[in-house]
């Protein structure tokens, strides 16, 4: 029943009594305090005044003095009574209709991953949702897809099949790219290696560029081939080398740089591997490639246009002190040069001169002069400067030191600052005067002296500076040499300049202007804490001050409150409210959340932890995370839930798992790290709890995700990058006598490989050489030149040496009667024929004998 105003007071005593209260009011109907008569937030009435009913559930009002109670918006909820605002649906959950005192949670295949939706989105193409209140969607793992969106699950692809790359559908699996060939993942359709590059792997994205030293001339190539001996490639990725130039050489196989001849040698045109020594008394010239006579330098003191013989000595006056050199130099002045072919030039002596480069001899000063320092010309001799004067160099002409400096000393070239407590008037002082006392300078270089301020002194002469009257003295006019004492029961003031009555600072909780006596306490509501102060402190907030002259604010007591500065008393909170934390003012006395719930101080209105999140205990402020090795997928979770085997998470905070990837394993529940599969095991798809073994004859591939045949190791005579198949043969001039090897060895000089895929050298034959390593064949030695026992050079043959160890002696002459005998069957020379009769026999003897004797016949 509405009762109008005019009549409020005739029916007072009737509606405020115990019966009709009890009998009228309900429970949740409230009051205004006496002189505020306006419904507050969260409560309404028919006329907005009190009494007042609580907005149901789904409703809440804002405002005081409202009729009606506003319906939560559509994508928002208010759970309680008297709401005075409406709370946004959290990520997850939605509300379609208006005036809901909750949130529908989002179903499986649907998400929402912002506040106060509306509706839930479709998990798209390509992941999957499967449970309610989601707030992100999950991707389809390798080998199953979703084609549609709003999946609460994905299928499998078909056998032999894998997810395409947005999981929405699948594609036939690829095959690996072969070695010399690649893709821009790897696999099938694979390009060819162009020239200059290769790919020993399969299943490679990019081709490797042939490293300086190498070339590769086809395409499809899985390995370089080294540049042969006298050519080279400073870059990678060439498919030829070049020729060493002319002036240089390269000895070795696989070179990056040419090698400049050194002094003495040259090679006349390129792709040499070697080069040739100059004749006798030639060198090389500057390009090495070829030689010429060996040039002398012009020693010291003589000249040439190039610097080299035939020189000509420097004349009188000039001078050249390094050999090699095309033009001399002139004495400079002060310097002269009497002879032709001087080295260097001579000073003149003290008392001459000469004035301008290129002379051959020195002037004498005029009389009463002498040299100037460095001997160009001749000056007065001078008179040293008198003590009080100085010149530039000490020397007549000389001026007088300028008033606040002096010289006590002759000769000097700077005069000296009086120093500080000092000072000097006139000019050519000897010597600076002290300042007396009462007066000071603190600074260098003065003319005169500053007197002490009033209120200080100084009482010594030669002062820097001035000394402050101490407390209870002072000096009422400047340039005192003592300061004066305060009459009794007075003090000096501030300056010192003269004194004055002592004062009394006002005690804690009294101010005066000054801060001194006479003094006032403090009004109700104010305080000061320090002596000597000018004004009060206002109490704070949250605090009262009853009394005169405090110093010190209290605080209000628990149930009461004080909302502004300098109050005298604090007011009591409301039935059901309690003072807020700093006592300025009330609060509705909060409840403890429940687990699974936090807020800012522990206590209502509180909020659920989010997924990957969990509280377990109540009236906690923060949510902790779930710890590695767990997951949490729903909201207000009160612990978590360890990982299933074949899962992991080596993080905290997730809502959750990963799947073991493939080629590894976890059998354990709660694990923070997956197992890579030993050896010999092997597992082809993700989130597996253990690995499968290969088949007999096949080791895992290097991913553990499936198997291969175990590779063998390259033979002898063959390589490869790592000493497994597929390999290669090695190159003529290398070889290689182990099985499993990467690099093939070159062959020593003296012996040469004349084929691929050798596993040993072949020394040279007789009469042949190879003088340097890699060789695929042996040169001829020269005519009249035999192989060293080495067979990496030629030596001379000698005449009669029957069995060629390089000497005739009696050996010989006993192999030769043994030939013609018929007792031995070694393999004679033709060089060894003394006579040319194409017969070994006695001559040969005879030969050997008079070499021994030294009367030989044959030479």
């Amino acid at each position: 029943m509405r009762v109008k105003k005019e009549y409020r007071k005739k029916f007072a005593l009737l509606l405020f009594s115990p019966l009709l209260i009890s009998h009228f009011i309900s429970p949740g109907t409230t009051f205004a305090e006496p002189g505020n008569t306006q419904c507050s937030p969260g409560t309404i009435s028919d006329d907005g005044l009190a009494p007042c009913d609580n907005c149901k559930p789904g409703a809440f009002q804002p405002l005081e003095g409202q009729t009606v109670c506003q319906a939560a918006p559509v994508g928002s909820y208010v759970a309680s009574t008297a709401a005075s605002k409406a709370e946004r649906c959290s990520p997850g959950t939605f509300n379609e209709f208006s005036g809901q005192k909750s949130c529908q949670r989002c179903m499986p295949g649907t998400f929402n991953n912002t506040v106060g939706n509306s509706s839930c989105e479709p998990a798209p193409a390509g992941s999957f949702i499967a449970y309610m209140g989601a707030t992100t969607p999950t991707q389809c793992i390798d080998g199953t897809y979703s084609d549609s969106a709003g999946q609460s699950s994905c299928q499998s692809c078909p056998t032999g099949q894998i997810s395409n790359e947005m999981r929405t559908g699948c594609v036939a699996e690829p095959v690996v790219c072969e070695p010399g060939t690649i893709s821009d993942d790897g696999l099938t359709p694979c390009g060819d290696c162009k020239p200059g590059t290769f790919q020993s792997q399969p299943g490679q994205t990019v081709c490797e560029a042939a490293p300086p030293g190498s070339y590769i001339t086809s395409t499809a190539a899985i390995q370089s081939n080294l540049c042969p001996t006298g050519t080279f490639n400073n870059t990678s990725g060439n498919s030829s080398c070049e020729l060493a130039p002319a002036g240089s050489f390269i000895a070795n196989i696989g070179a990056t740089s040419p090698n400049q001849c050194i002094d003495g040698t040259y090679s006349d045109s390129p792709g040499q591997s070697s080069c040739q020594s100059c004749p006798a008394g030639q060198i090389s010239n500057e390009m090495r490639t070829g030689c010429m006579a060996e040039p002398v330098a012009c020693e010291p003191g003589t000249i040439s246009d190039d610097g080299l013989t035939p020189c000509e000595g420097c004349n009188p006056g000039t001078f050249q002190s390094q050999p090699g050199q095309t033009v001399c130099e002139a004495a400079p002045a002060g310097s002269f040069i009497a002879n032709i072919g001087a080295t260097s030039p001579n000073q003149c002596i003290d008392g001459t001169y000469s004035d301008s480069p290129g002379q051959s001899s020195c002037q004498s000063c005029p009389a009463g002069q002498i040299s100037n320092e460095i001997r160009t010309g001749c000056v007065v001799e001078p008179v040293v400067c008198e003590p009080g004067t100085i010149s530039d160099d000490g020397l007549t002409p000389c001026g007088d030191c300028k008033p606040g400096t002096f010289q006590s000393q002759p000769g000097q070239t700077v005069c000296e600052a009086a120093p500080p407590g000092s000072y000097i008037t006139s000019t050519a002082a000897v010597q600076p005067n002290l300042c007396p006392t009462g007066t000071f300078n603190n600074t260098s270089g003065n003319s005169s002296c500053e007197l002490a301020p009033a209120g200080s002194f100084i009482a010594n002469m030669g002062a820097t500076n001035p000394t402050q009257c101490i407390d209870g003295t002072y000096s009422d006019s400047p340039g005192q040499s003592s300061c004066q004492s305060c009459p009794a029961g007075q003090i000096s003031n501030e300056m010192r300049t003269g004194c004055m009555a002592e004062p009394v600072a006002c005690e804690p909780g009294t101010i005066s202007d000054d801060g001194l006596t006479p003094c006032e306490g403090c009004n109700p509501g104010t305080f000061q804490s320090q002596p000597g102060q000018t004004v009060c402190e206002a109490a704070p907030a949250g605090s009262f001050i009853a009394n005169i002259g405090a110093t010190s604010p209290n605080q209000c007591i628990d149930g009461t409150y004080s909302d502004s500065p300098g109050q005298s008393s604090c007011q009591s909170c409301p039935a059901g409210q309690i003072s807020n934390e700093i006592r300025t003012g009330c609060v509705v006395e909060p409840v403890v959340c429940e687990p699974g719930t936090i807020s800012d101080d522990g206590l209502t209105p509180c909020g659920d932890c989010k997924p990957g999140t969990f509280q377990s205990q109540p009236g906690q402020t923060v949510c902790e995370a779930a710890p590695p090795g767990s997951y949490i997928t729903s909201t207000a979770a009160v612990q978590p839930n360890l990982c299933p085997t074949g899962t992991f998470n080596k993080t905290s905070g997730n809502s959750s798992c990963e799947l073991a990837p493939a080629g590894s394993f976890i059998a354990n529940i709660g694990a923070t790290s997956p197992n890579q599969c030993i050896d010999g095991t092997y597992s082809d798809s993700p989130g597996q709890s253990s690995c499968q073994s290969c088949p007999v004859g096949q080791i895992s591939n290097e991913m553990r995700t499936g198997c291969v045949v175990e590779p063998v190791a390259c033979e002898p005579g063959t390589i490869s990058d790592d000493g497994l198949t597929p390999c290669g043969g090695c190159n003529p001039g290398t070889f290689q006598s182990q099985p499993g090897q990467t690099v093939c060895e070159a062959a020593p000089a003296g012996s040469f490989v004349a084929n691929t895929g050798a596993t040993s050298v072949i020394p040279c034959p007789e009469g042949t050489y190879s003088d340097s390593s890699g060789q695929s064949s042996c040169q001829s030695c020269p005519v009249g030149q035999i192989s060293n026992e080495a067979g990496t050079g030629c030596q001379p043959i000698n005449i009669g040496d029957i069995n060629n160890d390089g000497k005739t002696d009696l050996e010989d002459t006993i192999i030769s009667l043994q030939v013609l005998t018929g007792q031995s069957v070694i393999e004679v020379l033709p060089e060894a024929d003394v006579n040319n009769d194409g017969l070994t026999g006695v001559p040969e003897a005879i030969h050997a004998l008079q070499h021994v004797r030294g009367t030989t016949e044959y030479q």
